[in-house]
């Protein structure tokens, strides 16, 4: 079943979200009042600011392998989200993401922002590796993060998403088995991939992927295989929040497609949340600044669908 062009309180959203089949439809209101809330947390004056610190989650690298963690201020046990930014495997860190770490650490999540090593150091299976073992840390050191280890959600743009997308659906896969001390993470919760290389044959002869994968798809065509998230479906995987801009021209939004296809061919929960006309970099959407134009993971739309699923899938406060 297909929910196409809703529309609420009078806002005609631009967008669409294509809900797994099995799931039945609910209100829309109690998630704008939700989603509301989260997205307010971020431009109000007054909020509360929560507790920031950075962990080294693999000592070995330096910054390469830190995060910095945002805690609600109380004691008790939490969601976690963990965010993985994206930058073609080779740009950008952790502080991408720490605007929307505070805000759903102010609503209530233990938030974490990734770095995690960068090309050429972070050459695949590197990334990865780093990605599964800053898992691992935060599902070990549960108890101390005051996180429920058992509602973690894993979250990533672009390149970021198919490090997210590789822990939710192949955590002990043995090509990029975690080499920390951390050990090998159990699954997460969920995932959520915003614009993210879910098949890394598509657009297989752009630089970032032969830089980030050591050559081209004819070169090495196995390895192409092998760091796909797609690969790796199986009716065990937990269930995935897609949001792609129908006009992505880095990373296109059939690669989502398809990989919502697969998983709920094998019975998986998965939704697609379709950016009407937006891109890879920035959409001309509705944003919650009220500026109309946002990267893909900043536009109201895409807020109300993640706060929504997040919701559903760890009991949020």
């Amino acid at each position: 079943m297909k929910y196409d062009g809703l529309s609420f309180d009078g806002f005609d959203s631009a967008w669409r979200i294509h809900r797994h089949r099995s799931t039945r439809a609910r209100s829309v209101r109690p998630v704008i009042s939700r989603a509301f809330v989260v997205v307010v947390l971020a431009y109000v004056s007054g909020c509360e600011s929560p507790i920031e610190r950075t962990v080294a989650y693999d000592p070995r690298f330096g910054e390469a392998t830190t995060m910095d963690v945002f805690s609600p201020r109380d004691d008790s046990v939490h969601p976690a989200v963990l965010f993985f930014h994206g930058g073609a495997w080779k740009m950008f860190s952790k502080r991408a993401f720490q605007p929307h770490a505070r805000r759903f650490a102010a609503a209530g999540y233990v938030a974490f922002t990734v770095n995690y090593r960068l090309v050429p150091e972070g050459r695949f299976p590197n990334a990865v590796r780093d990605a599964a073992c800053a898992l691992a840390y935060v599902q070990n050191h549960a108890a101390e993060l005051h996180v429920d280890p058992e509602r973690i959600v894993v979250m990533g743009y672009s390149a970021g998403a198919q490090l997210a997308g590789l822990l939710a659906v192949a955590p002990d896969e043995p090509a990029f088995t975690a080499d920390c001390d951390e050990g090998t993470p159990a699954p997460p919760r969920a995932a959520i991939s915003i614009s993210g290389a879910m098949d890394m044959s598509e657009r297989a002869s752009s630089d970032a992927l032969v830089d980030y994968l050591g050559g081209t798809v004819d070169e090495i065509p196995e390895v192409y295989v092998t760091a796909s998230p797609i690969t790796y479906v199986t009716a065990d995987d937990p269930p995935f929040l897609f949001v792609h801009g129908s006009n992505d021209l880095l990373v296109p939004i059939s690669v989502s497609v398809r990989m919502q296809d697969a998983l709920e061919a094998v019975g998986v929960e998965a939704s697609l949340l379709e950016l009407r006309g937006g891109g890879h970099i920035g959409n001309f959407v509705d944003a919650p600044a009220g500026i109309g134009f946002a990267p893909p993971y900043d536009s109201t739309a895409a807020w109300i669908a993640i706060v929504d699923f997040l919701d559903e899938h760890t009991s949020a406060p």
